[in-house]
């Protein structure tokens, strides 16, 4: 930790601006320089697709450097407010700057964008960073590693490799701000050991994201949409469909869609894997027998499962923690009094919600509390993507965006994305099979196809523009 401490005496004003430039341009060309390489590490540590890596990790960071090239110097301009009482006679400014020497803690799930999206917008902030690699994506670290360890990266970044006593350790330090992704309990760790510096700290966790489909809506898209939803990354997502809430009059109906959407979108030869033995067993030890609804596969020595769907309680093992894995509950309710009652003291990352029903919605969205969700009559799990304001801190400090249609994981912020009216398949060609249904209209929608396309078009590789257009 010596190295770290030198490391942050180094300091003084932050990164200039046109540095900032320099370094955002060089990690795009290092990146699609090595996106081979990428790929392959992904894939060894998750068994991750070509596709799956593009549209998931590698489309994501390339999309974020490229909007903070276009809108770094409006993001980072001084800007006029307006002023008070207390000092009418004056000119107010908002003068964005860097908090300082960063620590960012990246998790195994997303080990390459979870890890180099904070990392790009604090660069761009033009704070100093150190970012420590989840322990469990061993392959991915080292492509990072070596992207990172050489110039002109070493003079304001640092990689941090190793285990839990590693991070153990960096807590130990007074940073300027720290940005952790990972899991409650750890995240408790963080807060608790920087609290003594009284260290500004973001958490990015995850919680027991429900769908809630009423007797209303479209089973056949929603069926379609949260089998897409859980398969990718299989389940390892922070806002993955963690189960189904769904009126007791359409349960059996659900399912046997459920089951046929599975045949049709699961693929084996690209589905991915659990990141550990640990993790593996965890997920098997929440399948109770009882409540499997469909035949599925295990390999322990690949740390493989497909996907289970499981016909469960409340009560039920598998509903106790975060699931982050292969497995889907399904759960019945006669009214809406009953959903409310039972996560009312609820926080879920996300909310899917799938009904044709506006006071349904309505309902929903103003007693329960959740971070992003989507509603109406196209929900689509994993899009709570929503464009957002940039982030900045009462005194303008470390902006904090995660692009131009960022994760909006704010758990007292509703925001509720209306009409999402994408039709995605996960198999056949990996997860970009149904690339050019992306924008196709639900069946039963009189909407026309020749509008805008949806953000969603950024994660297609021949939409992120090469940097000497930038």
């Amino acid at each position: 930790m010596n190295e770290i401490m030198t490391f942050k005496k180094q300091y003084k004003k932050g990164i200039e601006i046109e540095k900032r430039y320099e370094l955002l341009k060089k990690l795009y060309q290092e990146i699609v320089q090595n996106e081979n390489n990428i790929t392959k590490a992904l894939f060894a540590d998750l068994h991750k697709s070509k596709e799956e890596s593009y549209m998931t990790e590698i489309g994501q960071v390339l999309q974020e450097i490229t909007y903070l090239l276009k809108n770094l110097r409006k993001l980072t301009k001084k800007r006029r407010v307006k002023g008070t009482m207390a000092n009418f006679l004056s000119r107010n400014y908002e003068l964005p700057s860097p908090q300082g020497v960063v620590l960012i803690m990246g998790t195994w799930n997303y080990p390459f964008s979870l890890s180099l999206t904070p990392l790009i917008s604090a660069i761009a902030a033009g704070n100093y960073v150190v970012v420590k690699l989840s322990e469990l994506s061993v392959n991915t670290n080292n492509v990072i590693y070596d992207i990172l360890n050489k110039a002109p990266f070493t003079e304001f970044i640092k990689v941090v490799l190793g285990s839990h006593e590693a991070s153990n350790k960096l807590l130990e330090i007074d940073f300027d701000h720290v940005f952790y992704t990972g899991g409650e309990n750890f995240g408790k760790v963080v807060y608790e050991k920087q609290a003594r510096f009284l260290t500004k700290v973001t958490l990015e966790l995850g919680g027991k994201s429900p769908c809630i489909i009423d007797e209303t809506a479209n089973l056949d898209l929603a069926a379609r949409r949260i089998i897409f939803g859980k398969l990718l990354n299989a389940g390892q997502t922070c806002i993955a469909p963690d189960y189904i809430y769904c009126h007791h009059l359409i349960k059996d109906k659900l399912i046997k869609k459920l089951q046929l959407e599975l045949e049709k979108q699961f693929k084996k030869e690209s589905f991915p894997h659990i990141i550990s033995e640990h993790h593996f067993k965890r997920i098997i030890g929440l399948i109770d027998d009882s409540e499997v609804i469909n035949d599925y596969e295990i390999e322990a020595n690949k740390r493989y499962l497909s996907l289970v769907l499981l016909d469960s309680s409340f009560n039920s093992k598998v509903m106790q923690e975060e699931i982050f894995g292969p497995l889907l509950p399904i759960i019945s309710y006669k009214n809406n009094a009953e959903i409310i009652e039972n996560l009312k003291n609820k926080t879920p990352l996300a909310l899917y919600l799938f009904s044709k029903d506006k006071n349904f919605i309505k309902d929903m969205t103003q007693n329960i509390s959740f971070g992003g969700g989507e509603a109406a009559l196209f929900s689509f799990p994993l899009s709570t993507f929503s464009k957002t304001d940039d982030f900045y801190t009462a005194q303008s400090e470390w902006i904090y965006k995660e692009g131009e249609y960022g994760a909006n994981n704010t758990l007292d912020l509703y925001v509720v994305n209306e009409d999402k009216r994408i039709n995605l398949s996960y198999g056949e060609f990996g997860m970009m099979s149904q690339l050019t249904e992306f924008f196709s209209p639900d069946p039963e929608s009189n909407q026309s196809t020749n509008e805008q396309p949806l953000p969603f078009a950024l994660y297609n590789k021949n939409y992120i523009k090469d940097i000497a257009s930038v």
